[in-house]
């Protein structure tokens, strides 16, 4: 089973239900059908079935003939799932105490377990998540400072304001910096100096686009904001974000 050593089979099991049993988590039958598969072969120790060719026949119906050259259903069926649990993780499932997720580059899924958030004032405390990756340890608490000064300006549509309070980042090597300016710069159409904003995001981080959900949950927990940076992110010219 992929996953680290506190996950155990049960948990996934519990998870599993968990999300299928969830309003928000926006899929397809088939595409249930689709993580329920994954998830039960990979616990009982048969994930090296999970190929494109065993998804198809087994769960979306195609004949043994099947030519994934052919019918791409399982690839982009595959990314439409990733894309439904990630918006299930930014939401309801915030808080759950494992994460499944499928890599991109495969279809066998992973199990993590997750570091349960602080409670009372302790929780309410900051509007950024203090679960920054290792590599930052000296930073990870410091974006708290800026952010939480006024953070419905982002709300309130005031973008001139947050503007102003992404300048106030002096984090030249974390990404967060170069997304709070692309994101205002986008909401207040100043296109040209928006477009230098994701120049520098994307240098820092190629792959912002295909992992940008998980990579603005990282720091930002609140979900009308993230909805805001979002939007503010397209506008400045990255398109559709995964």
């Amino acid at each position: 089973m992929a996953s680290n050593d506190k996950t155990t089979p049960r948990a996934v099991r519990k998870q599993l239900e968990r999300i299928l049993g969830s309003p928000e988590f926006k899929a397809t039958d088939k595409q249930k059908e689709f993580l329920s598969f994954v998830v039960g072969e990979t616990l009982e120790d048969r994930a090296s079935r999970l190929k494109g060719y065993t998804i198809a026949v087994d769960v979306y119906g195609r004949t043994e003939n099947f030519d994934p050259q052919v019918d791409p259903v399982v690839r982009l069926e595959a990314g439409r799932l990733r894309r439904a649990l990630d918006h299930y993780y930014l939401k309801a499932g915030r808080n759950d105490p494992v994460r499944i997720e499928i890599p991109k580059g495969g279809y066998i899924p992973t199990f993590q377990s997750v570091k349960m958030p602080l409670s009372g004032d302790q929780a309410q405390a900051s509007e950024i998540r203090d679960d920054a990756p290792p590599t930052e340890p000296s930073i990870a608490v410091m974006p708290l400072i800026n952010l939480s000064g006024d953070p419905d300006c982002y709300r309130r549509g005031d973008y001139e304001k947050a503007y102003s309070e992404a300048l106030k980042f002096n984090f030249p090597d974390l990404y967060l910096d170069p997304m709070m300016r692309a994101t205002a710069l986008g909401q207040l159409a100043r296109q040209k100096e928006a477009k230098k904003a994701i120049e520098q995001l994307l240098k820092m981080e190629p792959n912002f686009r295909h992992r940008a959900h998980r990579m603005i949950g990282r720091y930002i927990k609140v979900d009308d904001l993230i909805d805001k940076i979002i939007v503010g992110l397209q506008k400045a010219g990255l398109g559709d974000l995964e």
